[in-house]
């Protein structure tokens, strides 16, 4: 049985990277996957703009992407947390 209290937590922690479908599903998906790369573009951002300077226009366009990121993961984590025990039952506890 799926515990929701973990869920938002794994969420929120490992959502960047997909890991919390894992958790949910009990294999990492296509979702997880999708999840990962606008992650991992962020951070080649974040690279980027270390090593090359603050002046890199294609770091400036990618880093939002980190934040979106994790914006996605944490309303994610809201929407497992707020959905009502009927709801997460049928979703996710077979």
């Amino acid at each position: 049985m799926k515990n929701k209290t973990i869920a938002v937590w794994a969420t929120l922690v490992t959502g960047p990277l997909g890991l919390q479908r894992v958790y949910l599903t009990g294999r990492y998906d296509a979702w997880g996957g999708l999840a990962l790369l606008p992650t991992l573009l962020g951070l080649y951002g974040v690279q980027r703009a270390r090593s090359m300077g603050l002046d890199d226009t294609l770091s400036w366009a990618l880093i939002p992407l980190f934040g979106f990121a994790f914006a996605a993961c944490a309303i994610t984590a809201l929407r497992y947390g707020l959905m009502d025990a009927p709801t997460w039952n049928r979703s996710f506890n077979p």
